[in-house]
């Protein structure tokens, strides 16, 4: 086995490049038919075009993602608003357990989202919205624990198995 992997290195070697050079998602277009994923489930994107001015995004049922937006509007309005919508659905769910998880560890940071141990600051990625919700919980107690020890080491570490072993 050892001889027909070194014999087949330079092939390996390419393949582990081109795969490094991979997009891990499509483009998005912003399209009715794509697939979205919203707190980790797939929903299929419905676009309408409407004759207003404003834009609305909801889930409807448990597969599809509706977005209503005004006549000829672009791709990039509508990623625009889709992230908004992302970053205000990441909101409505973290603030509350970041609330719950600063309590456990005792800690209070000042805003949420990475870490900024020196100034007790914690952002989020508004692709967590995307993820199964219960990582969120994961998400902000691991940088959470990053205002006890702003370093993964066996103090972080004890953090994070004493509450999510």
């Amino acid at each position: 086995v050892r001889r027909a992997v070194l014999t087949r290195m330079a092939w390996v070697r390419r393949q582990q490049a081109r795969f490094l050079t991979q997009e891990r998602q499509s483009k998005r277009l912003y399209r009715s038919g794509e697939t979205h994923y919203v707190w980790g489930r797939p929903l299929r994107l419905e676009v309408v075009e409407w004759n207003r001015r404003k834009h609305k995004i909801a889930v409807l049922g448990n597969d599809r993602l509706s977005m209503n937006s005004p006549l000829n509007s672009s791709r990039d309005q509508r990623a625009t608003w889709m992230a908004a919508w992302r970053r205000a659905e990441l909101r409505m769910v973290s603030a509350p357990k970041v609330q719950k998880w600063s309590e456990i560890l005792g800690v209070t940071p000042s805003k949420w989202g990475s870490c900024n141990a020196a100034k007790g600051i914690v952002w989020l990625n508004t692709e967590l919205s995307a993820k199964p919700i219960n990582a969120t919980d994961y998400v902000i107690l691991h940088e959470l624990a990053h205002l006890i020890s702003d370093r993964h080491d066996d103090q972080f570490v004890a953090v994070l198995n004493q509450h999510m072993p």
